[in-house]
């Protein structure tokens, strides 16, 4: 009160607020001139160019109240310019409460402050060299609720250039983490007054709207990429902003500069020196910041739960912990006295580290202090460190071949593995926690149990040291790669492999969210792949032709034949997608296609108009001409669901009617159509599925009533060419579909179901032995199915069978690739109807699909060692295709092994050590000294059941 008397109460308030509210000690010719302003009532934001600070207020003044009101100040202890601030937090408190009741009046006083600041930056031109005011002005702003300014100058290249001109590239981060955080963000320099507390901002809703987020984005993310040369050199911002896409607000920013300065340049003297860049790539690498001058190369990463926080071990014995978002240095962990050689997060606020003297240290993270070092130590360099997704325990691995287990909280090793007969190179923890997965310098990838170090499955495959392994999210698949720089994939479950990727890979990382797989390599190069296997090569669509409803390749590779709801069948080259021929014989929709067994010569076509036709292709490619050789196959009185042609020229067609049609045909198209030499009528429903054993001579038919019959077929016989000899029934619950016989002549039958299930049957009779030299001949109804296939979500419409290998599509727009042991390989998602017909086509290498007939194989390396003896050879696979046809009117084609590349990033110029993934980045440590986060781009992240998932024909020649 005696203040307000002596000085005005609005003069009092006026100072006591500015006090409160500055982020840093303002000066006594600041508080001057704040003061001054306070009292011009034409003040706007922005201030005018030029604008002169009225005088209203002398030094004396404000010396005599600064000695009047010394013991509410913070006394002074150093020499220089002289600051005023409030002396405690308690009279902070007061001062709020007598002066600053309401947020309008704290909004004016950031107001003034920002008004202040403006013009001691110098704007709109921010030619200033005042520090203060271009660190604290955007802050202001912003706590002022003037959006529009705030935005204005974070996305003004001129006012971003006078911003790195006086050293503070790395504050503008913070600037644009407010409009995320709405908190004070302090500088680089930790200053001990400034204020702690949220600003009171009111919700200007109207204006916040037209602020455009995408834009401000576009300027943080190039302020960020570019940091660590603005940095060093800040009259480089203007190159920069010309290097940027011309679709970029920044790039449109610095073309605007330009044309001004060159309109009022008077002296020709005066210019700007940049050059434009004419080849700029449409997808520029999308890097968010560059951690640099390091002493060391930082030699691991490790992410934390949260996101929040990256830590990265180097070989100067220093763990550093840094903000992921403004790319800060927060901490530093001192205390190992050799290189850091493992880092890892156990929850948010644990840090573990290992060292090559195969010491371990647990860390606070919050308080930046060491909370134990652990015993025993390994007795030599720990390699890896992993934690479960709970935080409780951890594992380290080492070149001393142990694997422990620790308890975090205790402090205390649970488990320890002393199975490996070489140094282990990687650990990963199964998402639940209850298994671990380790890699080793014998090639061999190993999966555990945590409670009892017990070894549950081996994986074998790789030529090379395991570099690095890891879990999928779901934790379904593991993905392992070795110095070689070749990926492997597994089935966690089964230890399978199921994929392959050779790119040169050093480190492999999923990221959090499952969508991606990242890998690092030796060639400095950052590949993002889908963390699912399965890469769509091409889709093949016309609207005008309507649903695809059955398709199959061609047995040398070359094209694919299509049968579409309108009777219409075409024919495209596999490569490019085009359309070599098309037939249109039928009235009606198409249901089964085939080839003949012993070329690809003869196709078959079973169609809703009641009737078969077979068709001469020996001139496929060759012929210029429309019309093909073809005859018709008579003898149904309903629609012809299923056909086959068997190696003896005889053909078999099943009908709704529930007949199925036997025809001997001594040379093909010597007559334009063909009576049935015998009609089965076992059936009782609609006969869905045919399949010749051509081997035991047997043939397979399928009905709806979910029965199988196997005939024995005798060619030459004067009364039956087939006659039944056994009968699996009751084999599904529900129709049976389809039904596929494997290639691979061992008997095994698979069966497609609306019960949403597949089976696989054993159609061989069993032969046992007993005490005499006779033999009993068990029939192959007696067994149940080998193996149930469960995964699809309804009715699974189409199956195919080939070198151990079952694909099989579905009513739930889904195809699944399996083994014929069971194990599910993968899930293709991106038809958005129902899944019709599916094929698949193998090349193994060293044979020659146009000279040889198909030889006998098994699937690549997904049969494993004891599953060979189901094939009477071994090849190793080349190439593997898939198509798949839907009522949504496309043909997709299919790599089943194999995941997506989604982008590659030259992320380095020289090899790279580590790389871990967040969900919105992927950061990685180089032999360049150098740590760098990337934009993981936005489809990297689309579902994969998207359309735009597919990408351009990149199918290699067969």
């Amino acid at each position: 009160k005696r203040l307000e008397i002596l000085f005005g109460e609005t003069y009092v308030a006026t100072i006591f607020g500015l006090l409160y509210s500055a982020r840093q000690d303002l000066t006594e010719q600041e508080l001057r001139d704040l003061l001054n302003i306070s009292f011009d009532s034409s003040r706007t934001l922005p201030p005018p160019e030029n604008y002169t600070y009225p005088i209203t207020t002398t030094s004396l003044q404000l010396a005599d109240f600064i000695y009047n009101c010394h013991i509410l100040l913070k006394p002074q202890f150093f020499d220089g310019p002289q600051t005023v601030s409030i002396a405690s937090n308690e009279i902070r408190q007061l001062v709020k409460t007598r002066y600053i009741q309401s947020n309008e009046q704290q909004c004016n006083i950031y107001r003034l402050l920002s008004f202040y600041y403006w013009c001691e930056a110098a704007g709109p031109q921010w030619t200033s060299m005042n520090i203060k005011a271009f660190e604290h002005l955007p802050f202001y702003l912003y706590a002022a609720d003037e959006p529009k300014l705030y935005y204005s100058v974070l996305t003004d290249l001129k006012f971003l250039a006078g911003k790195c001109r006086v050293g503070l590239v790395h504050v503008l981060i913070d600037d644009y983490e407010l409009i995320k955080t709405a908190l004070p963000i302090s500088t680089s320099k930790p200053i001990s007054s400034f204020s702690r507390t949220k600003p009171n901002v009111s919700s200007n809703v109207k204006d916040r709207q037209e602020i455009n987020e995408f834009f401000l984005q576009q300027y943080r993310s190039f302020i960020q990429r570019n940091s660590h040369i603005l940095a060093s050199t800040p009259s480089l911002i203007y190159q920069q902003a010309l290097n940027e896409l011309e679709t970029s607000s920044v790039f449109v920013n610095i073309q605007q500069i330009l044309s001004n300065y060159q309109k009022n340049s008077i002296n020709n003297d005066d210019h700007i020196t940049a050059f434009v860049r004419i080849n700029k790539p449409d997808n520029m690498e999308q890097m968010k910041y560059s951690i640099e001058a390091f002493a060391e190369p930082i030699r691991c990463l490790s992410v934390s739960p949260s996101g929040m926080f990256l830590a990265a071990g180097s070989a100067d014995c220093l763990v550093r912990l840094y903000n992921t978002s403004t790319s800060r240095l927060l901490k530093l962990f001192v205390g190992h006295a050799a290189p850091i050689s493992a880092v890892c997060f156990a929850g948010n606020d644990r840090l573990v580290s290992g060292s090559d003297d195969g010491g371990l240290s647990i860390w606070d993270v919050s308080n930046g202090h060491r909370l134990n070092i652990l015993t025993p130590t390994h007795n030599k360099r720990v390699s890896e460190l992993c934690s479960n997704q709970r935080g409780t325990q951890f594992a380290s691995v080492s070149w001393d071949s142990y694997v422990r287990i620790w308890d975090l909280q205790k402090g205390r090793q649970e488990t320890e593995i002393r199975l490996h007969p070489k140094p282990v190179s990687s650990v990963a923890f199964h998402p639940d926690g209850f298994m671990l997965v380790t890699g080793c310098w014998d090639g061999i990838v190993r999966q555990w149990n945590v409670a009892t170090g017990q070894r549950k499955s081996v994986m074998r495959g790789h030529l090379s040291s395991i570099k690095a392994v890891a879990y999928s999210a779901d934790g379904r698949y593991i993905a392992s790669c070795s110095i070689d720089g070749e990926c492997r994939l597994w089935n966690a479950l089964t230890g399978s492999q199921v994929g392959l990727i050779s790119a040169r890979i050093s480190s492999i990382y999923f990221s959090p969210n499952g969508s991606t797989l990242a890998s690092a390599g030796n060639d400095g190069r950052v590949r993002v792949f889908s963390s699912t296997i399965g890469q769509c090569q091409m889709i093949i669509s016309n609207e005008t032709w309507g649903s695809v409803s059955n398709i199959i390749i061609h047995p040398e590779g070359e094209y694919i034949i299509a049968g579409y709801h309108s009777g219409s069948i075409r024919i495209f080259d596999i490569q490019n997608g085009t359309t070599e021929q098309e037939l249109h014989y039928h009235q009606g929709r198409i249901h089964r296609l085939g080839f003949a067994p012993s070329s690809g010569n003869i196709l078959i076509s079973a169609s809703g108009d009641s009737c078969s036709r077979i068709y001469d292709l020996k001139d496929l490619g060759t012929r210029t001409d429309l019309r093909v050789q073809t005859a018709t196959l008579k003898g149904h009185t309903a629609a012809v669901l299923s056909c086959a042609i068997g190696t003896t020229k005889i053909i078999a067609t099943g009908s709704e009617d529930a007949t199925v049609c036997i025809y001997v045909i001594s040379q093909y198209f010597e007559r334009s159509s063909y009576e049935p030499t015998q009609i089965v009528t076992e059936h009782r429903t609609p006969v869905t599925g045919i399949a010749f054993n051509n081997e035991t001579n047997q043939l397979i038919t399928a009905s709806r009533d979910g029965q199988v019959h196997i005939w024995a077929i005798s060619r030459y016989s004067t009364q039956s060419v087939v006659t039944l000899s056994n009968t699996l029934a009751h084999c599904h619950a529900d129709w049976i579909n389809d039904i596929a016989l494997s290639n691979t002549n061992n008997g095994l039958l698979v069966t497609a179901s609306n019960d949403n299930t597949l089976k696989i049957w054993n159609t061989l009779p069993k032969v046992a032995k007993t005490d005499g030299d006779s033999m009993d001949v068990v029939s192959a109804e007696v067994e149940e199915a080998r193996v149930t296939l469960r995964g699809h979500q309804a009715s699974v419409n189409a199956v195919c069978f080939s070198y151990g290998c079952v694909v099989s599509g579905s009513l739930d727009n889904t195809v699944r690739v399996w083994s014929h042991k069971g194990t599910e390989i993968t899930c293709l998602r991106g038809h958005t109807e129902k899944v019709t017909s599916c094929d698949l086509w193998v090349k193994l290498k060293g044979v020659d699909y146009k000279n040889e007939k198909d030889t006998d194989s098994n699937w690549g390396n997904i049969v494993e060692e004891q599953e060979r003896g189901l094939s009477r050879t071994t090849h190793t696979v080349d190439t593997m295709l898939v198509v798949s046809a839907s009522e949504d009117g496309s043909v997709r084609i299919w790599r089943p092994t194999d995941p997506e590349q989604r982008c590659v990033y030259d992320a380095h110029a020289q090899p790279l050590n580590d790389i871990v993934v967040s969900n919105e980045s992927i950061l990685t440590s180089s032999l360049d000294k150098t740590v760098r986060s990337w934009q993981i781009p936005t489809n990297a992240f689309t579902n994969y059941d998207s359309t735009s998932s597919a990408m351009t024909p990149q199918i290699a020649q067969p």
